[in-house]
């Protein structure tokens, strides 16, 4: 069973492209949501409540992501603690599923949305990745993609200064979508991808 590493630009669509892949007969991990969940672990909870106070969480001891968001944002050296922080760990949660997919083996292909793919030590995920694909888009249709999620320009410009540079992501990469289209492009550019690496498509 192979293991596509989905990457890409902010805003141009990788959650999108997960769906599709999933749809089109993988089984679908999402970094972001194993990273959400590690938040509720006390361990990790009191590590971030001593570096940064009381104020990230609200009145039932949540954390705040908007008060996260505004710190991390806003200094390299505490966005690399945040860093320090969840990756080792979402990735090692990571190569526990897909270890576990695969024992099993009831899916065609597995697809794994890591946003920050190129930003985390590659000895963490080289071993169980297969194929890296990076969706890339107009800078234009990124800020209205990013404005429709409540975001101004600046937000894009200032969290995309904390990833390496779109051309050296796009170097490590294997394949390369650009997302500029409408969704009938992206599905079938999808299943292209899918059909080159000779990979069963769902029916």
């Amino acid at each position: 069973m192979k293991v596509i590493a989905l990457t890409g630009e902010i805003g141009a669509g990788k959650s999108a492209a997960a769906k599709v892949l999933e749809a089109l007969g993988g089984v679908r991990l999402d970094a972001d949501k194993i990273a959400l969940s590690l938040w509720q672990r006390k361990d990790i909870k009191d590590k971030a409540v001593t570096r940064w106070g009381k104020n990230i969480l609200d009145d039932e001891f949540n954390i705040i992501f908007a008060e996260i968001a505004k710190i991390i944002f806003n200094s390299s050296e505490e966005y690399k603690f945040c860093c320090e922080l969840l990756h080792p760990v979402v990735m090692q949660e990571l190569a526990a599923k897909v270890n576990e997919l695969k024992a099993f083996n009831n899916y065609n292909f597995i697809v794994a949305e890591v946003p920050l793919l190129f930003e985390v030590d590659n000895k963490l995920w080289r071993s169980w990745v297969d194929y890296i694909l990076f969706i890339a888009a107009d800078k234009a249709v990124r800020f209205q993609r990013c404005r429709e999620r409540g975001w101004d320009d600046g937000e894009l410009s200032r969290r995309e200064s904390y990833y390496l540079p779109s051309f050296a992501r796009k170097a490590h990469s294997d394949f390369i979508i650009n997302n500029d289209r409408d969704l009938e492009y992206l599905i079938q550019e999808l299943a292209d991808l899918l059909s080159k690496l000779n990979i069963k498509i769902k029916n």
